[in-house]
Order: C-alpha cells, then sequence, then structure tokens
C-alpha cells in the first residue's frame, strides 16, 4: 500500500484527488494499491465566507454590503 497526503495552504480546502482524471477521493488522506504507474492530482479551493450584516436597532441607521460572499485572505 501507498499512501498520498494533502495539506492545504491556510485559507484553503482540499476537494479531491483525481487519477488519470477519475475522482478516487475526497479525502486528504488517500491509500491505494501499487499495480502500475499512476498521475495523480490532488485539488485545493479558496475558502469562502458568507457575510451577513444587520442594523442592531431597526430604525437607527442603514447598513449596506451584507449577503456577500468573501474569499479568504485580506482583500
Amino acid at each position: 500500500m501507498a499512501t498520498i497526503v494533502a495539506t492545504p495552504e491556510e485559507g484553503y480546502h482540499f476537494v479531491d484527488w483525481t487519477e488519470s482524471g477519475i475522482v478516487v477521493s475526497d479525502k486528504a488522506t488517500y491509500q491505494f494499491s501499487v499495480e502500475r504507474d499512476m498521475d495523480f492530482t490532488g485539488t485545493c479551493e479558496i475558502n469562502k465566507y458568507e457575510i451577513q450584516v444587520e442594523v442592531y436597532e431597526p430604525g437607527t441607521g442603514e447598513v449596506f454590503g451584507g449577503g456577500l460572499d468573501i474569499e479568504h485572505g485580506p482583500e
């Protein structure tokens, strides 16, 4: 048995392992039998966060910019 492990950078999450274009696992750690040459690709995606805002005291003001999906990072 062989094992491959994906470790995403901060702000990213692991999606899947593919072997020759076919998804073989959605776990970051994948064990498999080696029976031939194999070509694996690990896919990671940036984390996205939903931002919701509301006025604490209704009728005291307005809030703009809520309901957004924001990617992880400084911008």
